[in-house]
């Protein structure tokens, strides 16, 4: 009995953030021991990610085949494009206002635009080829080839999300079009597959402290801190747009369940904890399971469907990036942006950060292309500077994405609302309990 609940005190959130402390120390203040952990949390994320995929395809499709059966298709399908839609362009609201209003590119002294010159040509020299070959964007032909696999076996071996998103969406609607006898067999070998590899996931993260450190360490020592003092503002924008993000999720949970603040927060910390140490949303993915279940009552059948639509589609960390980022350029080259700018800045945001969906760091950031182009911004020089400080700000993105996927389902699934009154009378209670 003491050595299973010493083994379970691993996945004690204290016992997380203190991993993720050693790795910010070690990357810090030790860079080479801390590029020698790199590889070890590199191999952690990826044995994660061999567990995810399967959980992620397996999910899906056993969800769209009982939702199928069970006649409910077309309510939830509607539900999800509307609150996608909205999430996706409340936070480019956000994003846009932040780089109005903070003006994150503006007035740099000369210390901080050496400092970016010389973050350009380290980056750049060293991911030159990629950028220029992201910023060319795509065409649909292009698109259609990152969203349709022509072998599915290939897809899971490179892990692009986007195609087996795809494929699991048609075949789980394949299954709930067979007679229900023969679907129930394959959604039940489905589920299983599901299970089990839930079931490594679990055992998986008992290394999750040490497998932070190892992470962590790596990319700080590979950041460093110039970056972060040559973009101090916009990374701090970031970390702010974020705040303000979870707070509003947090309001919009509170009211639909009905639960406080502070227990909507405390019911999510897992997660946020997870997914703010890891940078990966699909890492993140079966705790956000087990929290929106546990916590908040909602049918597996639909958590296992919606959370992983959202993850792989609403990048609303990229809309995020993408508005701010364009503000920060703008600014440093000092372009005005008037009305007709800014309104073309909201609205292609959230097109190019669903044109990215699934795909993985530089093709995800190219992107930003569609947004810069247009308005005869560098985009070659954006993606250089957006990966220098992705390890800074990687983590807020993350649990950005996390937690308004959480906010989301929530708003899809519930039905019953609560009144403002009985949100503040549940935070009065939480305090006095205190």
């Amino acid at each position: 009995m003491t050595n299973k609940l010493n083994w379970e005190h691993l996945k004690n959130p204290w016992v997380i953030l203190a991993g993720m402390l050693s790795g910010v120390i070690i990357g810090l203040f030790y860079p080479a021991v801390g590029l020698k952990l790199a590889s070890l949390g590199q191999a952690y994320i990826s044995l994660l990610s061999m567990c995810v995929i399967p959980i992620m395809a397996a999910a899906i499709i056993t969800s769209i085949g009982r939702l199928f059966y069970s006649d409910e298709v077309g309510l939830y399908f509607k539900r999800i494009i509307v609150v996608f839609l909205l999430g996706l362009f409340m936070v480019s609201l956000i994003g846009l206002g932040l780089a109005v209003i903070g003006k994150p590119g503006a007035d740099m002294n000369q210390n901080n635009m050496n400092k970016i010159g010389q973050v350009l040509m380290k980056v750049g020299s060293d991911s030159s080829s990629e950028i220029n070959t992201g910023s060319t964007g795509f065409n649909l032909n292009e698109v259609l080839a990152m969203i349709i696999p022509t072998n599915i076996f290939k897809a899971f071996n490179n892990g692009t999300n986007l195609q087996i998103l795809f494929f699991s969406i048609v075949f789980g609607i394949s299954i709930g079009l067979l007679p229900r006898q023969k679907g129930e067999l394959l959604l039940e070998i489905s589920d299983s597959v599901f299970k089990a590899f839930e079931k490594a996931i679990l055992l998986i993260m008992y290394l999750l402290p040490m497998g932070l450190m190892c992470m962590l360490s790596g990319q700080i020592a590979v950041a460093g801190i110039d970056i972060l003092q040559a973009m101090i503002k916009f990374v701090l924008l970031i970390y702010l747009a974020g705040l303000i993000l979870i707070l509003l999720a947090s309001l919009i949970i509170s009211l639909k369940s009905g639960k406080s603040i502070p227990q909507v927060l405390k019911d999510l910390k897992q997660p946020m904890v997870i997914a703010f140490g890891t940078g990966n949303s699909y890492a993140t993915m079966p705790v956000v399971f087990d929290a929106l279940h546990d916590n908040f009552n909602l049918p597996n059948r639909l958590i296992n469907l919606i959370v992983p639509l959202s993850i792989v589609i609403c990048r609303y960390s990229m809309v995020l990036v993408f508005t701010l980022g364009t503000g920060f350029m703008a600014q440093m080259y000092n372009i005005t942006l008037g009305l007709p700018q800014l309104v073309f800045i909201f609205c292609m945001a959230v097109v190019a950060a669903v044109a990215g969906a699934g795909a993985p760091g530089i093709i995800a950031l190219s992107m930003i292309t569609m947004v810069l182009g247009p308005l005869g911004l560098p985009a070659a020089v954006a993606i250089t500077l957006l990966l220098a400080a992705n390890a800074i700000i990687d983590p807020i993105l993350t649990v950005i994405n996390i937690y308004l996927s959480c906010a989301a389902i929530i708003l899809i699934v519930v039905n019953k609302s609560a009144t403002v009154e009985d949100v503040l009378k549940g935070d009065s209670l939480i305090k006095q309990s205190i």
